[in-house]
């Protein structure tokens, strides 16, 4: 090793010439050591089990970087002045066509060495049209600004303060001359300086790739003061983006979103006519217009309508009533408006109407009879303003399906006008129809969609199918609510969930992905990261066990229900990669027990005995029953992952058998009086519950920064990274380590089984033995201040943390409990010798 002489640093400093420190520094630690950082921690798991786990490690070379980053800067108009070499003379009238632009850019060197950079006589052009008449650079020697054109190659070699070659940290500055075309009168206009591939307006210290029009770095080698090789990241490009706009439009833009829920009311045996659904809507005025549109956001006003008679404008959200239902009469079931908002009514055949045609009639007194309306209301006047929300509308309709069951469609509209200059401008409407997240039922490229209809939903533009206004048309999408009877002699819905939880609902907010997680114990001499290949190294895991339960729906009266045989299946994950091939589940009940074993190619269970009949529970009219599943991974199972193991749950209203056709259980097959076969289908009942276990749950993904101080500015060199960032002399390494509980959280679920990692003591040792261990510790030194985690309380050196002004080659971080899901993030700063 060689190390900077602190006397001679001293002397330079004294004298004046801190900036020759960074030469001296680079005397130190040699090109191409490998600083080397591994962390470990503990913890235990709910049932008081500890296990261990241990970061990835992360190597640090010091050696030469090269970086680029460019800035957009101001966007000058100067009208019908042409620019020559001299600073652009701003005007202040409004943009329009034949005028000048003069887009600024600012191209910084954030390499740690000297570099010079490729800047093209070009620039991309977006939206409204402009013409690039050329492109410059302010050279510091003559300090005038030059053509590009004129150097050799392109090659931008000087800074913009003298001239001289381009050190870590320095600029260079670059500008865009472009003319807007003739007879533009609006329009956004983007000039791109660099070119990553089709609508990349922002990329900086990439790696190169060349696209035409690029502006990256060239290298030094062999000049004075630079060092001898190429940078080890490489060419580096950037690309950033200047904008300006010619004459925006002003518009409004609203988004109507609806969601249903059903209630069963049930008060009749087996009746779904005394069924009804309840909508709650939104409305949303959107603070800044879309992407892509040369428009700027505006309030939503009022669009003319006439009600009892009287014309005025008014903002609208409208439902038309569904086929198939009416409004509730029931107590409490009024439609509900927020607070400012009117209720009103429509007895006017829709026919090919919109809501807001003149011949509809509207009236903000209810009917006598709520079910001859076809249209309900909620109107406002005056304005909302743009980035509001308003919640609060209701609405409540009785099923008048068939016997049999059937589906209702159902969409709501919104319609305004926009706010221009304090009224109305009806050449501008704002108008929405559910089902989607896109405001104006706008295309995808942004152009006005279609009108919209009378509200009538078919289902013919789309629907939304996850009753969450996620669905994709030009129109409104329709909100689908399905029901059917429940036939007294027939499968009633089965839940299939953790123990003592059969009604558990998962993620999605179904019964049919609840789950319960359990981990395996880590031994704390098993590393978690293979060294060789950076990923999670692998462990043969104990075999887990997990308790299912399986009930009935307890929301369906006892006299609709009867007894229901029950078959209980492993099932291919979503993933069938996700679970290692030779996995042994076996599930028991009543000292019965039947082993499966996964075959990962095709995502099949096969019975490790040939033909084995599943396992079958009688599930009673109320109460529940539970079974047990065991899960045995195979050796060589990678570990700091979730294997899950879904369990389903048929029933069909008769005992379920093996197939014996196939002597495989793929599904449930039901032997008829006659011999033929009968296997599951989709109209059977059927749940789902997950079994997941984790070799291990706590992870800790080691990255680092390196960075250096400009004039007391931090200048980043190379961003966060696992793999081998590289670090100059006297530059800064961040460390940062990433630790996630990465078991599945409960979020908004109900029953499902989660897992907290609690008493966690992460270390960080400076030193440790072993080929490929700790030395961080005697090759960098702490930076005070910069030890530091929200989560927990950090020691040093086995002392408590004070003001950090210590120099240490320990840190031990300790958090008390970590969520499923959370993350927590442990930093600290050495400075390399």
């Amino acid at each position: 090793m060689k190390y900077s002489n602190p006397l001679i640093s001293t002397l330079l400093i004294g004298a004046g010439l801190l900036n020759l420190v960074a030469p001296v520094l680079a005397l130190g630690t040699d090109a191409d050591t490998n600083i080397s950082n591994t962390a470990t921690a503990t913890y235990q798991d709910p049932s008081g089990a500890t296990s261990n786990t241990t970061s990835n490690t992360v190597v640090v070379k010091v050696a030469e970087v090269a970086g680029i980053t460019i800035t957009a800067g101001a966007v000058t108009n100067t009208g019908g002045t042409q620019v020559t070499d001299g600073a652009p003379t701003a005007v202040t009238t409004a943009l329009k066509g034949a005028d000048n632009l003069v887009f600024e850019f600012d191209l910084t060197n954030t390499g740690n060495d000297t570099t010079s950079f490729f800047v093209p006589n070009q620039a991309q052009v977006g939206g409204s049209p402009v013409t690039v008449q050329k492109v410059q650079y302010f050279d510091g020697a003559t300090q005038k600004w030059t053509d590009v054109s004129t150097l050799t190659n392109n090659i931008v070699s000087g800074d913009s303060t003298d001239g001289s070659p381009i050190k870590a940290g320095e600029i260079v500055k670059v500008r865009v001359l472009a003319t807007v075309n003739a007879g533009t009168t609006t329009g956004a206009i983007n000039v791109t300086l660099g070119n990553a591939g089709p609508n990349i307006q922002n990329l900086q210290n990439d790696p190169f790739a060349a696209t035409g029009g690029d502006v990256y770095t060239v290298d030094n080698d062999g000049t004075p003061g630079d060092v001898a090789g190429a940078p080890s990241n490489g060419v580096r490009e950037a690309v950033a983006t200047a904008k300006t706009v010619v004459n925006p439009g002003e518009q409004a833009f609203v988004k109507v979103t609806k969601k249903a829920d059903l209630v069963n009311d049930n008060t009749s045996t087996n009746n779904i006519t005394d069924d009804k659904v309840t909508y709650n809507l939104e409305l949303d005025v959107a603070g800044t217009a879309p992407t892509g549109t040369n428009l700027v956001a505006a309030d939503l006003a009022g669009t003319s309508m006439t009600i009892d008679g009287k014309v005025a404008p008014q903002i609208l959200v409208s439902d038309a009533i569904p086929t198939g239902t009416t409004l509730s009469t029931a107590s409490g079931d009024a439609p509900v408006a927020p607070t400012g908002w009117t209720v009103i009514y429509s007895e006017t055949a829709i026919g090919t109407t919109t809501a807001t045609s003149p011949s509809v009639v509207w009236t903000a007194t209810a009917p006598a009879s709520l079910t001859t309306v076809t249209r309900v209301g909620y109107v406002m006047s005056g304005k909302i303003d743009k980035g509001t929300t308003v919640s609060g509308f209701k609405l409540t309709l009785n099923l008048n399906l068939p016997a049999t069951g059937g589906s209702v469609l159902n969409i709501a509209q919104a319609f305004g006008t926009t706010l221009v200059n304090g009224a109305p401008d009806p050449t501008k409407p704002a108008v929405d129809e559910s089902g989607d997240t896109q405001f104006n039922n706008l295309n995808p490229d942004g152009t006005t969609g279609p009108t919209p209809t009378n509200g009538i939903a078919t289902g013919a533009d789309g629907t939304d199918t996850a009753n969450n206004n996620t669905g994709t048309g030009s129109g409104g999408e329709a909100n689908i609510v399905t029901v059917a009877p429940i036939a007294a002699t027939g499968i009633t819905p089965i839940f299939n969930g953790p123990e003592n939880k059969p009604t558990a609902i998962g993620p999605s907010g179904l019964p049919n992905d609840d789950f319960t997680n359990k981990s395996v114990t880590i031994d704390t001499t098993q590393a978690q990261w293979d060294p060789l290949t950076g990923k999670p190294s692998t462990v043969d895991p104990q075999s887990m066990g997990f308790t299912n339960t399986v009930a009935q729906d307890p929301a369906i009266p006892a006299v609709d229900k009867r007894p229901q045989f029950v078959a209980l299946l492993p099932t291919t994950p979503a993933n069938k990669t996700d679970l290692p091939d030779k996995t042994i589940v076996k599930i028991t009940s009543a000292g019965v027990t039947v082993a499966y074993e996964y075959k990962q190619s095709d995502g099949t269970f096969t019975p490790v005995v040939a033909n084995t009949p599943p396992i079958q529970l009688t599930v009673p009219v109320t109460g529940s029953v539970s079974y047990g599943v065991d899960i045995d991974l195979p050796d060589k199972t990678a570990q700091l992952q979730g294997y899950s193991v879904p369990v389903t749950a048929f029933s069909n209203g008769a005992p379920a058998v093996v197939n014996p056709q196939t002597g495989v259980v793929e599904k449930i097959a039901i032997i008829l009086a006659d011999g033929d076969i009968n296997v599951i289908g989709a109209n059977d009942a059927q749940n789902i519950t997950i079994d997941r276990l984790y070799t291990g749950y706590l992870k800790m993904a080691k990255e680092a920064q390196v960075y250096k101080l400009v004039d007391g500015v931090q200048t980043i060199i190379s961003p966060f990274s696992a793999t081998a960032p590289k670090a100059a002399p006297g530059e800064f390494i961040e460390y940062r380590i990433k630790y996630s509980n990465i078991s599945e959280a409960t979020g908004a679920t109900t029953g499902s089984v989660a897992m907290d990692a609690k008493n966690i003591v992460i270390l960080e040792k400076g030193v440790t033995s072993g080929a490929g261990g700790n030395n961080w510790g005697t090759l960098t030194d702490h930076k005070p201040g910069t030890a530091n985690d929200s989560n927990g309380v950090i020691k040093f050196d086995g002392g408590t943390k004070t003001n950090g002004d210590v120099v240490i080659g320990e840190y031990l971080d300790t958090v008390p409990t970590l969520a499923p899901g959370a993350t927590g993030t442990f930093t600290f700063t050495r400075q390399v010798k």
